[in-house]
């Protein structure tokens, strides 16, 4: 039976053959520098024995068959200089035997796949020149997995991934031409520049609002790897799906919104609980197998929102229009079951929580005792550029106004963890502050656009200075 076919070199036209299938022992199997055309046959995942497959220097069209990820005892794979086009299938993670693999001068596109990290005995990898197949060329992930492991091989060349390739890849996902707004994405511009996405200091993504955008379909695992990301508004899209476990990698996450799609949630798993804790403002469903058990809190003829829980659990405060005077709404609080219902603001004022925005975990004190809210001033004639902020305690009583000026509203962690100082911005100087907290990071709360048929935000990321911060020093 033959073991070895070696026709390197030898002006080989026309397609590579499928019969070469029934070499059952073949473990060599060389037909580089040649003119072969066609796509690489599947069969050749069928061949056990294969050890060494070189198909370099050819003029090879298609896909990398995902059949090739069955060769076990396959130590080298060299499909460089050819005209393969489409990314680098997941499968061929499954080569465990692997020692070198050459992919440069085709038209591969996209992020490489993480299963990648499975090939322990890789000792040379070539990735370069895959730069004339798509949008985004292929690259290494810029995962901090991903980047261990390809560390750890001595022989290597290659461009890994940039922020513009990962929102690149998004946009593709999503139906990017078809979004409400899509100014700049994929052009020459920053990546600052295009619609709903910001950058810090080195040009990497920190900031992307892409809510109520007509996004459809599934996020991209490849989303995870905004390493600098600090707040991600996806809400009010058509988006379906899970949103992917890659993004427990997002570590700087401050700020996440996902709510109001078609499906799109959050894995009901533990390792993205764990995560999902860390990030201090979400907002978004779980996915649940079956129907989840619902219970109404409330039974009346009003509309109930902006609910918080209380850092015990034991207690919801809410904003609500039930026996509102003059129609506004006034906060409320109930116990976890919906018992106790009681009124704690009396006003003709807008008192309102925040902005109608759930925070998590809401402006209740760290120890449940006193609730922060804002409220309009009455002497401002209802002008809604004039609300100041307010605390009273957990049963109402002790209603203190803290600000002055105009414009005022907290953060989504406004209190301190010892529940003396209150973080906010305001409009003083005449134009909105922007909030960095002890370690200088930015906060993403305030600076978001008005959203219609939804929670209010009051302004747009261009529109927020770099100035100073703002406290409250309570008295005990």
């Amino acid at each position: 039976m033959l073991e070895v076919l070696d026709l390197a070199d030898n002006q080989l036209t026309g397609e590579i053959t499928a019969a070469l299938g029934t070499l059952s022992k073949l473990r060599v199997l060389d037909l580089g520098a040649n003119r072969l055309t066609s796509p690489i046959p599947a069969v050749l995942g069928g061949l056990s024995e294969l050890e060494h497959v070189d198909l370099s220097g050819n003029q090879l069209t298609g896909d990398i068959p995902t059949a090739l990820g069955t060769l076990s005892k396959l130590q080298l794979l060299d499909l460089g200089a050819n005209r393969l086009t489409s990314p680098i299938p997941a499968a061929l993670g499954g080569l465990s035997s692997l020692e070198q693999l050459h992919v440069s001068d085709n038209r591969l596109t996209g992020p490489m796949p993480m299963n990648l990290t499975n090939l322990d005995s890789l000792a040379a990898f070539h990735w370069e020149e895959n730069d004339r197949g798509g949008t985004v060329p292929l690259c290494a992930r810029s995962a901090e997995a991903f980047q261990d492991w390809l560390a750890g091989i001595a022989d290597k060349s290659g461009p890994d991934c940039t922020d513009r390739d990962i929102l690149a890849v998004l946009y593709e996902a999503t139906d990017g031409p078809n979004w409400k707004t899509n100014h700049n994405w994929l052009s020459d511009a920053p990546t600052g520049d295009w619609y709903g996405a910001r950058t810090g200091p080195e040009g990497r993504v920190t900031w992307l609002d892409l809510s109520e955008n007509e996004l459809v379909g599934m996020l991209p695992t490849e989303l995870g790897d905004l390493s600098r990301l600090e707040a991600l508004d996806l809400g009010y899209n058509r988006l379906t799906g899970e949103v992917p476990l890659s993004f427990t990698n997002l570590r700087s996450l401050i700020a996440f919104d996902w709510r109001e799609n078609d499906g799109l949630c959050a894995p009901d798993t533990a390792e993205f609980d764990t995560w999902l804790a860390t990030v201090p403002r979400t907002n978004g469903p779980t996915c649940e197998s079956g129907t989840p058990p619902v219970t109404r809190l409330t039974n009346h003829p009003a509309s109930d929102y902006a609910a918080s829980w209380s850092p015990d659990g034991t207690r919801i405060v809410f904003w609500s229009n039930a026996n509102a005077q003059n129609h506004n709404p006034q906060i409320y609080v109930m116990n976890a079951d919906g018992s106790g219902m009681t009124r704690l603001t009396n006003s003709i004022s807008n008192f309102a929580r925040g902005d109608s925005t759930v925070y998590r975990p809401g402006w209740w004190s760290p120890d449940g005792s006193r609730i922060l809210f804002a409220a309009l001033d009455t002497d401002m004639n209802h002008d809604t550029n004039f609300r100041h902020l307010y605390v009273m305690n957990a049963d109402g009583s002790g209603q203190t106004r803290l600000t002055d000026g105009i414009n005022v509203a907290a953060v989504a962690r406004p209190w301190s963890p010892d529940g003396t100082r209150i973080v906010f911005w305001s409009e003083r100087g005449g134009k909105p502050r922007d909030l960095r907290d002890e370690r200088g990071r930015q906060w993403p709360d305030a600076p978001y656009k008005p959203r219609s048929g939804g929670p209010r935000r009051l302004f747009s990321p261009r529109m927020v200075s770099r100035r100073l911060q703002d406290f409250v020093q309570l008295r005990p």
